[in-house]
Formats: C-alpha cells, sequence, structure tokens
C-alpha cells in the first residue's frame, strides 16, 4: 500500500474534517464574494461623488443585473450546495473519528 493511502486509512477522520472545512469555507467565500461585488456596484452606481457618464451608468447597471441574476441562478446553488456537502462529510469525519476511538485497545490496568 503506498504511503498516501496509509496516511489516509490511519487518519480518515481528520483527512475528511478538512475536506469538509475547506468546502464550508468555499461556499461561504462564494457567497461573501458575490455580495461584496453586488454591494460595490450599488455603491457606484448610486454615490453622489461619482461622475460617470451616460455609458458607465448603463454598464454598471447591465454589470449589476447580472451579478443579481446570476446570484440567484447559479452562484447561491452552488454555494449551499458545497456547504451542505462540507457538512455532510464533516458530519462523516466526526463518525469516523468515534468509529476509529472504539477500534482502539484499551491501556493496560496496572491494578488486577
Amino acid at each position: 500500500m503506498s504511503s498516501q493511502k496509509t496516511f489516509i486509512q490511519r487518519n480518515k477522520a481528520v483527512v475528511f474534517f478538512w475536506i469538509g472545512a475547506i468546502l464550508i469555507l468555499t461556499g461561504i467565500g462564494i457567497s461573501v464574494y458575490v455580495d461584496s461585488v453586488i454591494k460595490s456596484h450599488v455603491e457606484k452606481l448610486y454615490s453622489p461623488y461619482s461622475n460617470l457618464t451616460q455609458q458607465e451608468i448603463w454598464d454598471l447597471e447591465g454589470s449589476l443585473e447580472w451579478w443579481r441574476m446570476e446570484r440567484i441562478k447559479m452562484y447561491d446553488p452552488l454555494s449551499i450546495m458545497l456547504i451542505a456537502v462540507g457538512l455532510v462529510v464533516l458530519t462523516y469525519s466526526f463518525l469516523a473519528a468515534i468509529k476509529q476511538m472504539g477500534r482502539k485497545k484499551p491501556p493496560l490496568s496496572v491494578f488486577k
């Protein structure tokens, strides 16, 4: 058995924990990024201090509408799926850790 497979078998709970954590953080990161882009566009568009030309306003409105639609169609479902799968993997890692703890032999007793 290769050293990588041996490592995964011995530390299955840890490996799955990190995979789950990365999936959850990726899902949250996608959601936060899309929200920040939309808020940035709204601030630029409705800021009284921005000197935008009519073409720049139209471009910004089109981009804002695109981001809002794509958030509904693609980014929100993607982030929800990543978070859900991450939670399932995280739960599995805890169950694997409990199962692995049950397999260990109890320490030898000093008192007999």
